[in-house]
């Protein structure tokens, strides 16, 4: 079957649908393996899923090769402690991404690099402009010095390049992610630390989805988690701990109530969110118990994904949090009665037959002027 069968195009963006040999789908815990392509240009899309899909195929001879060497070492892992497993596996984690702590130095290096080159092309352009009103031996010497290094530079950034483009092409840093999750969910162990997304990622990438939050009536749900993130620091979710949820919720209880509503708060600091809301109405009890039930929901949900931690773990991170004594107890809706309702449905405003130049004359009840004055 051709790459391009395997090509599927979801909310404008390309991803690579890849079936896992039948031989291989007990090893590795899954039958499909789905990622993303990061673009949404046709071209483009089945230029990067060729390559990932030669870098898949390079994983499953990889498995194949280690098969029976690796059935030996799940048994000696289910005989060791459950530390003992977390660490031996935290090990190859390290060891795996080994190549993609090198990539980022490169690619840091790479940038400083070409941040010195455009330099040098500036000041080549300034000598050059300088060169042509006057010549000088040490004009000329200076223009030398400046060409070489340029040259020098450029060499530099090449090497980089290639160097990059090589460990792009190696299979080493995907092999061994699916290797340590394969591992961990045959053995149902938790995912350490190393292997969870942060809040964020986890929300933009799989939670949004699933519960399709881009609707409008489930995007607050969007907000309580991106604030969670912004005031604990978005940390990795098998990072938190009780402590930071308690910190979360002192947080809420002193920002004000109208927080998240205004298309500024989305790139406030928690600083400046605090700053703002001195002198005005706070949460009261019943808005920060809807924060921490939706953000208990998103752990619960992702510990379904990821199995990094148990319900109980989450439950004792959530629950039982005691408010504060100046919170703003929780407040009793007022009720309408049959009469009040009748009332309001009898109204000319409401039956569309007030008259225009009627609708600021004052009236002591519902049935004069054009304003409603009823009320619970």
């Amino acid at each position: 079957m051709s790459v391009a069968q395997h090509t599927i195009r979801r909310g404008g963006t390309y991803h690579l649908r890849c079936r896992v040999p039948f031989d291989l789908v007990a090893v590795l815990g899954r039958s499909e393996i789905h990622r993303s392509l990061g673009t949404a240009c046709p071209k483009e899309g089945k230029r990067r899923a060729i390559r990932l899909y030669g870098l898949f195929v390079d994983i499953f001879d990889g498995v194949r090769v280690m098969a029976e060497t690796k059935e030996e070492w799940l048994a000696q892992l289910a005989a060791m402690d459950a530390k003992s497993r977390a660490d031996r596996i935290g090990e190859l984690f390290d060891l795996a991404t080994l190549c993609v702590k090198e990539a980022e130095q490169e690619r840091a290096l790479r940038e400083k690099r070409d941040g010195q080159i455009r330099e040098m092309g500036e000041h080549l352009g300034y000598f050059i402009g300088q060169l042509a009103d006057s010549v000088s031996p040490e004009r000329l010497a200076l223009l030398e010095h400046w060409k070489a290094t340029f040259s020098a530079l450029t060499r530099d950034r090449d090497d980089l390049k290639r160097q990059r483009d090589e460990l792009a092409d190696s299979a080493t840093v995907a092999q061994g992610a699916e290797l340590i999750s394969a591992i961990t969910r045959r053995l149902g162990l938790p995912l350490v630390s190393a292997t969870t997304p942060t809040v964020s990622q986890f929300l933009n990438d799989t939670y949004a989805k699933e519960r399709r939050l881009a609707d409008d009536s489930h995007r607050h749900i969007t907000n309580f988690i991106s604030l969670f993130a912004k005031i604990t620091g978005d940390k990795r979710l098998a990072d938190y701990t009780r402590t930071d949820v308690v910190d979360y919720v002192r947080t809420l209880e002193r920002l004000s109530r109208s927080t998240g509503k205004s298309p500024e708060d989305k790139t406030a600091s928690v600083k400046r969110l605090l700053e703002k809301s001195v002198g005005k109405p706070t949460m009261n009890a019943t808005t920060i118990g809807k924060h921490v039930q939706h953000v208990k929901g998103f752990f619960n949900t992702a510990r379904k994904h990821l199995n990094f931690t148990t319900s109980d773990t989450i439950d004792q991170m959530f629950d039982g949090i005691d408010l504060s004594d100046f919170v703003p107890s929780i407040q009793k809706r007022k009720i309408w009665s049959i009469d009040k309702l009748n009332a309001l449905f009898n109204t000319p405003i409401w039956q569309g037959t007030f008259r225009p130049r009627q609708i600021d004359r004052p009236g002591s009840s519902t049935c004069q002027g054009g304003h409603v004055t009823v009320g619970p």
